[in-house]
């Protein structure tokens, strides 16, 4: 991720550079077209050297600044007005930002316009998006995804806990992670997706991952072992917490759906509960979607981890039963080549 995250900074100081040379064109345009904007900013440019002079020389400035302040709104009306009279926007001769959040810088800016350390959600989706597709995960979503769902690998068999096929099982869940789906920016919603092995809990969170991800939105996807290296990491060895690994800490709470795959799977530690906890609260808090995917029956929940970790897993998410075998044993799966896990 560390060549991704690089290349992407590099392709927001190449949109600002493009920016910038875009409107210098515009300004060639309108200087011929209409002359009088150009004497206009050579006005400015002559007043504000004027100014620096000034004030390097200790001269108090506050009177010629307003006198200036009023000269300036009273000339960009002018512009504004004569670039409206030739059928130009008025904002025709201002930088024009891809992103006005961050003004292309890929951070959020403080009331100063200075960058700061947080990112801006275009970037935090951009790098989403390289990241998926150049990673291992990118290369599972495209076969790993909805329009690769396949029903008929599904048993027809009767499930006795439910009374209903398996297949019939599988269909009725695909319908309610489309509307998960449909829902996702206007609904506040988490999901816990429990089952055996091999009955295809990472391939439904892989659906769900890439049709947000092309719909827009923000998806973190680490494996309950990724995710409490990173938190141990950040919190024993910070210093060697590279800048691609901040990002991933800060998109723990701040990207629009976190899934954690294979919960359970991580060593066992009073240290590591009390950081689930802390994610899991602070994504409630913020109503930001979780997934979560386990071997881990609610039973078991309880016992693995704290009662604060069952209370808001248990009664704050949709617990959804898979039901099935392991479909990587059955010969529809060796015969169709779907990896399902």
């Amino acid at each position: 991720m560390g060549t991704i995250y690089r290349e992407l900074l590099k392709q927001y100081e190449l949109k600002q550079i493009e920016n910038k040379r875009n409107l210098e064109e515009r300004k060639q345009i309108i200087y011929e077209k209409i002359p009088e904007i150009a004497r206009i900013d050579r006005h400015f440019s002559t007043v504000g050297i004027r100014l620096l002079k000034l004030i390097s020389a200790g001269n108090d400035a506050n009177n010629y600044n307003k006198l200036f302040d009023k000269d300036f709104k009273d000339k960009n009306t002018r512009k504004r007005e004569l670039l409206e009279s030739y059928n130009y926007p008025a904002d025709f001769l201002e930088i024009q930002y891809n992103c006005m959040t961050c003004k292309d810088t890929g951070f959020l800016l403080n009331a100063d316009g200075i960058k700061t350390p947080t990112h801006c959600k275009c970037f935090t989706q951009a790098l989403t998006e390289m990241s998926y597709r150049s990673s291992n995960i990118g290369n599972l979503l495209k076969s790993e995804n909805f329009s690769t769902f396949d029903l008929s690998i599904y048993s027809d068999e009767i499930n006795p806990s439910t009374g209903i096929s398996y297949r019939a099982s599988m269909e009725d869940l695909k319908s309610n992670l489309e509307k998960f789906i449909g829902d996702f920016k206007t609904s506040y919603t988490n999901i816990v997706f429990h089952g055996s092995t091999g009955v295809g809990k990472t391939f439904l969170c892989n659906c769900i991952a890439k049709e947000l991800i092309d719909r827009g939105s923000t998806v973190l996807y680490l494996s309950s072992i990724q995710l409490f290296q990173l938190i141990n990491k950040n919190r024993f060895n910070k210093q060697y917490v590279n800048e691609e690994e901040a990002f991933l800490l800060e998109n723990m709470t701040c990207a629009d759906l976190l899934i954690i795959d294979d919960l359970g799977a991580e060593m066992d530690t009073s240290i590591n509960i009390s950081d689930l906890f802390n994610v899991i609260n602070s994504r409630h808090t913020s109503q930001k979607s979780t997934i979560i995917s386990t071997n881990l029956t609610s039973e078991d929940i309880k016992n693995s981890y704290s009662e604060r970790i069952a209370s808001r897993i248990l009664g704050h998410y949709r617990i959804l039963k898979i039901y099935g075998h392991d479909l990587r044993l059955g010969k529809k799966y060796n015969k169709k080549n779907i990896p399902i896990a």
